[in-house]
């Protein structure tokens, strides 16, 4: 389906290096239907990071295949090189609520760094400091969080209001907000059109989303398949470091067209 190709092509753009593709509701399906799917998976796959990834066919009714599919995820988790810890606590919210009697309350998952009950925290973009008053993590109360887990933080010191999805959490004085981007550019192999000068674009970071406008470097168009340098000028202000993976929409038809890494 439409969306399912959509992120496949979200996954490419991120450089995720393994992955499992999973065949659900066989339940529903007979077996030549089956292999004309399978068939139609693999070509898809030709070439790209999930050229080789296992192909799981599963049923959540009867209970087919579930047992193979945690093996092999549990298998691959231990092949996969850990993700580098930059070492400075970094969160990007992806949710943001009140709660009576603790208050502030946000959610995510830890991009990097360890964060402890009692440390002090800055909201970005805002600048706005706030104390860590308790810490969740799939649904236990912790004493810390680190790289790689899901986070519920409870703060101190901030309104729900001055929080917003797309807001980052990290250790006081290491990031900013910029207006300016340089970065590598990728435009998919199945966009229908070049990217041109000066074109009004969405930028999809973490969880932020900001509208932006491209200054090509060297040419005048990206064409479609090609990547190259290119300057974003954004219209509103944005958290990112170097080496952040960030994706492009289209202003309308909101689509996914590409995607690149933050060089400066």
């Amino acid at each position: 389906m439409p969306q399912t190709r959509e992120h496949f092509d979200i996954l490419s753009l991120l450089d995720i290096p393994a992955a499992v593709i999973v065949i659900n509701k066989i339940d529903l399906a007979d077996k030549d239907w089956l292999e004309l799917i399978e068939l139609e998976i693999s070509e898809l796959a030709s070439g790209t990071f999930m050229e080789n990834a296992p192909i799981i066919r599963v049923s959540a009714v009867c209970g087919d295949g579930i047992i193979e599919l945690k093996d092999t995820l549990l298998k691959i988790c231990k092949m996969v090189q850990d993700k580098q810890d930059r070492g400075i606590f970094r969160m990007h919210v992806d949710r943001v609520f009140s709660m009576k009697g603790y208050g502030t309350v946000v959610t995510g998952t830890v991009n990097s760094g360890i964060l402890k009950t009692g440390n002090n925290i800055e909201i970005i973009p805002g600048g706005i400091t706030a104390r860590v008053r308790g810490l969740q993590s799939h649904g236990n109360v912790v004493n810390s969080v680190n790289l790689g887990d899901r986070a519920a933080i409870n703060l101190q010191g901030v309104e729900k209001n001055d929080i917003d999805r797309g807001s980052q959490l990290a250790t006081p004085g290491y990031f900013q907000s910029v207006t300016q981007l340089g970065v590598k550019l990728k435009l998919l192999n199945s966009a229908t059109k070049p990217i041109v000068q000066n074109q009004r674009i969405r930028i999809h970071l973490g969880t932020q989303e900001a509208m932006a406008r491209i200054a090509l470097i060297g040419n005048k168009t990206l064409e479609p398949g090609d990547k190259g340098p290119a300057l974003l000028k954004m219209e509103s202000p944005l958290v990112a470091t170097r080496k952040d993976k960030f994706i492009v929409r289209s202003y309308s038809p909101v689509v996914t067209i590409g995607g690149g890494e933050v060089l400066e």
